[in-house]
This record gives C-alpha cells, sequence and structure tokens, in this order.
C-alpha cells in the first residue's frame, strides 16, 4: 500500500474490509506504521482513531492465516507505534508458533520478531527458545542489521542465546560485516553485548565494534555516532573489562564527543533529542571519564584540559558556560547528581515556537 497519508490509509482499509486478504491488513498496518512512527502526536492520535480500531478487530480475525513475512510485519508494525493490543496477544503469538513450527520463518523476517518482541516487553521463553534453535542454520544469510536486531532483542528480553552467540560473533567477525556498519547497529551489538557477555569473553568482537566508532575517518564514522550510541560503547567497554584494550586515545576520542554535547548545550544548540534516557551507570561512567582526578567532581582545570583536546583555542569563559549548565550549587564544579541532571532533562529548543 502506497498511500502517502494515515487518512487515506484509513479510509482505503474501511472501504475495502470485506475484500481485504490477510497480506493487505498487514500491509495497511505496516503502511500506518511507517507514516506514524516519528510524531507522537499523530501517533496517539491514529491509535484513538475508530477506524485503527477497527484495523486491529480485523487482523485478530486474521491472524491465524498470515504469512510469517505479515506476521513480521505486524509485530514491527505495533513495536514502531509502541501500542501493542491486549486483544492480539494470543492470536499472534499463535501465528507465531505455528510458523516457528512449520520452519518456514526466513532469516530477515526472524530477526524482527525477535527485535519486535523485545520492543514490546513480550518474553515468550518457549517461543524464543524455538526462535534460538531454528536462527542457528539462518545467521549466514543475515546481514549486519538481521544479526543487530536478533542479538539486541534476545539481549534486551534477558535471554541468553547461548547456543548460537558464538556464531554471531563469527558471522559479525567475518570480512565486510562490521567495515560499513551503521552507528545504529554498532550500538545495539554493542549493547547487547554488555548485557549478556562476560568480560574478556568476546575481546575480538568488541574491539571491532569500538573501530567502526574511530575517529580514523578511513576506517571509523565517529562523527556520524550520536551522543547517546557513544555512551553505549563507553557503558560497555567499561562494563567488559576492556579500557585498557583500546587503541591509544580512543576513550578520549568518545569522551570529546560526550564533552562536544556539553558544548551545544553551554551554546543553546542542543544535538540531544528531547526524552532520550541515559541509565545511571552509563551516566556515571562518562562522567568518570571527565573526572580525571577521580575526586567525584569535575572542576574548572579538568574541564579546561578536557575541551581543549578537542577546542584547543577554549577559553575559560568558554568553560565557565559549561559549568553554568550544570552547576546547580554555584561552587564551580559538577558532581555526579548534576551531570545526571544536566544529560538527562531534556533542553528547550532554541528556535522559536511556530
Amino acid at each position: 500500500m502506497a498511500a502517502r497519508d494515515t487518512g487515506t490509509v484509513l479510509q482505503l482499509t474501511k472501504a475495502g474490509e470485506p475484500l481485504m486478504k490477510p497480506a493487505n491488513v498487514a500491509s495497511a498496518l505496516h503502511r500506518l506504521a511507517v507514516l506514524n512512527k516519528r510524531e507522537r502526536a499523530s501517533r496517539d492520535a491514529l491509535l484513538r482513531d475508530p477506524r485503527f480500531e477497527r484495523l486491529v478487530v480485523m487482523l485478530a480475525g486474521r491472524a491465524e492465516a498470515l504469512s510469517s513475512r505479515s506476521v513480521s510485519d505486524v509485530l514491527w508494525s505495533f513495536a514502531t507505534l509502541q501500542h501493542w493490543p491486549p486483544m492480539l496477544l494470543k492470536p499472534l503469538l499463535t501465528s507465531v508458533a505455528t510458523h516457528l513450527t512449520k520452519d518456514d520463518i526466513e532469516a530477515p523476517y526472524l530477526s524482527t520478531m525477535v527485535w519486535a518482541l523485545a520492543k514490546l516487553e513480550c518474553k515468550p521463553v518457549r517461543l524464543l527458545e524455538r526462535m534460538e534453535e531454528i536462527a542457528l542454520p539462518l545467521l549466514s544469510q543475515m546481514n549486519t542489521q538481521n544479526l543487530a536486531n536478533l542479538f539486541w532483542g534476545f539481549a534486551k528480553l534477558n535471554y541468553q542465546p547461548t547456543r548460537i552467540l558464538p556464531k554471531i560473533e563469527e558471522a559479525l567477525l567475518a570480512p565486510g560485516m562490521l567495515e560499513t556498519a551503521k552507528p545504529v547497529e554498532v550500538a545495539d551489538l554493542a549493547y547487547a553485548l554488555g548485557l549478556v557477555g562476560a568480560p574478556h569473553a568476546h575481546d575480538r568482537l568488541l574491539l571491532a565494534l569500538a573501530n567502526r566508532a574511530a575517529p580514523d575517518p578511513v576506517f571509523g564514522c565517529l562523527h556520524t555516532f550520536s551522543s547517546r550510541q557513544i555512551v553505549i560503547l563507553i557503558w560497555v567497554v567499561a562494563r567488559l573489562d576492556a579500557v585498557a584494550q583500546l587503541p591509544e586515545g580512543r576513550m578520549e576520542a568518545w569522551r570529546s564527543e560526550m564533552l562536544n554535547t556539553w558544548t551545544d548545550l553551554a551554546d543553546g544548540r542542543s544535538r540531544r533529542r528531547a526524552g532520550r534516557a541515559y541509565s545511571d551507570e552509563e551516566l556515571r561512567i562518562v562522567f568518570e571519564a571527565i573526572d580525571s582526578d577521580g575526586s567525584g567532581d569535575i572542576d574548572q582545570a579538568e574541564l579546561l584540559d578536557a575541551i581543549r583536546a578537542i577546542r584547543p583555542d577554549a577559553t575559560d569563559e568558554d568553560v565557565a558556560r559549561m559549568l553554568a549548565v550544570a552547576d546547580g550549587d554555584g561552587n564551580d564544579t559538577i558532581n555526579l547528581a548534576e551531570f545526571k541532571l544536566m544529560m538527562s532533562t531534556p533542553q528547550p529548543s532554541s528556535e522559536p515556537a511556530a
């Protein structure tokens, strides 16, 4: 379905209901998810629309006839819309189980299903065990995105994919896999490794992921990583005790990127999207990377030393502005609590309201 707006999709779905096959219903839902995945207001309006509610009823009645691809599309759509209708829980999981029994799920659709279940916070353990089993011979058919979705989904659900983890690692370390990986794929893979991996058990994979976030323009693409993705890498490297194994200057480069975010906040041009969440542990690790003397406070000298690594012409006035963003008690230092508050609080846009 190629309709360009939500109203058209819903109207076509309503008018064509008697003739719509399961694949048509799945396609309509997928199109609605694509159209509304970025704007919360439009997404909320969609979920309240009676025509959308009718589409959910249509899906419930056709779930058992959905192909594996359509099941994957439906799960992806609800995960993207951040909406999991209770009436679809049993029909869709039953459909997943049916296709797992038939063993007719192709590699990309399997990885999407696992990813979507994790986004929906749905953990059917027996289905996950079967998914891991049938994933083993399919790993060679998965690209980097597929592997990232699969691994992230298992890890996010706190499911240990012990049977396939060595094969996932082997597939990712094959020539050509990580050399062109996107930042979101690197971050998702690293995050999954941090959740289910043990220190020093996956050093080769972790370092390969870290190399993608290198400042070297030939081998890395650090400048394309978001602050959130860099925080994940710092957190994982620290969690898996791999800081000492990083190439010289790598942690400093990541720290510098986080400082860029801080300077942007001080200059009123935040690069963070409102509502982005960091865990306390992630922020603690980043804080400690800047707090070079381990005192528990970032002072003017430490901040000036750190910021001059990325802005050699930085002045005391620049540092003062940065401190002012987070220094809640006015003592010219930043403690961990103040740092967490600064990095976790959505910043107002500097652009005028429409």
